[in-house]
């Protein structure tokens, strides 16, 4: 028979502020990531055209979102990526340890500056890549790799996890020595746009000819920047797009509302557009979360209806 329960050796109850104490953990770890992953872009060079943030690990742990991160890599942008930087031949599990990303690029085709940053070490990803690479060493230069071998490469660690790639001709260990050095906001296409994005928002992106990126391109777009969050039950984004001139993006917010006043919505979701100043349409939007999880399920079966 199983001795009585002896009530004074039981722990006493976990106050409330301890039970809530991990979620609080989570919470600071979550903002410090995001704090990185805006930071991060002062690493880019001035002739970025465009570049795109996501806090893969955030979004990866969301039920409903977690889908946007295949149906991300198996688009064309994707796919490029992949191939550009070999990261799905390397042995590390990539996808499940990534933290945040950051893609962008000066707008050639085929043409990509990766920044990653996750749950490995620089010795880790080192190895990773030279196996990815088919290499046969790796040399340091402070906080630059060599990679040797029939694909040699050159990565800069902007710490010991977050790491610097590009699919750049130019992109040798001098030109990674000068991305970890720079610290200033890229002067050029971008500088007019990074001020209107939260770059410490669940994903960012903002560029010219970005639409086209995307898939979004339309008549007139000249440039798309904004963001979008997850907050409690639902997910918001602000956006803005540039259009050649007034009279054409004049001409796509009507399009869009018509667009939306076909919707049946029932007050679940919110939608408006408006002309936030010439030439700039301005796209806000929350959605509630089971509404994202149905559309993601639904590109992932092969897009959503029409």
């Amino acid at each position: 028979m199983a001795p009585p329960l002896d009530e004074r050796s039981a722990p006493p109850p976990a106050p409330v502020s301890s039970l809530r104490a991990a979620d609080v953990a989570v919470a600071a770890d979550l903002g410090t990531s995001r704090a990185a992953m805006g930071k991060a872009v002062d690493h880019l060079p001035d002739d970025t055209r465009f570049a795109m943030g996501v806090m893969v690990g955030e979004v990866r742990a969301d039920r409903d979102l977690s889908g946007l991160i295949d149906v991300a890599l198996d688009s064309p942008t994707g796919r490029a990526l992949v191939f550009q930087t070999a990261l799905e031949s390397c042995s590390l599990d990539l996808r499940g340890l990534t933290t945040w990303a950051i893609m962008a690029g000066p707008g050639d085709d085929g043409v990509l500056d990766v920044i990653v940053s996750g749950q490995w070490s620089r010795d880790d990803g080192e190895a990773c890549l030279v196996a990815a690479l088919e290499g046969t060493g790796v040399r340091r230069d402070g906080a630059v790799s060599s990679i040797a071998g029939p694909h040699p490469r050159a990565i800069a660690w902007l710490d010991d996890h977050t790491f610097y790639l590009s699919s750049r001709k130019e992109a040798d260990a001098a030109w990674m020595a000068a991305r970890v050095a720079d610290v200033t906001t890229p002067a050029g296409a971008l500088t007019p746009l990074l001020p209107e994005v939260d770059l410490t928002a669940t994903a960012w992106f903002a560029g010219e000819d970005l639409g086209k990126k995307l898939g979004l391109e339309s008549d007139g777009m000249t440039g798309l920047w904004g963001s979008a969050s997850v907050g409690g039950s639902s997910l918001s984004m602000l956006a803005r797009v540039h259009y050649l001139d007034d009279k054409t993006a004049r001409a796509a917010q009507a399009d869009l509302q018509a667009q939306i006043d076909g919707l049946d919505l029932n007050g679940l979701a919110t939608l408006s557009v408006t002309i936030d100043r010439p030439a700039v349409l301005r796209v806000d939007a929350s959605v509630p979360r089971f509404i994202i999880g149905i559309a993601v399920s639904q590109l992932q079966a092969g897009g959503l209806p029409q």
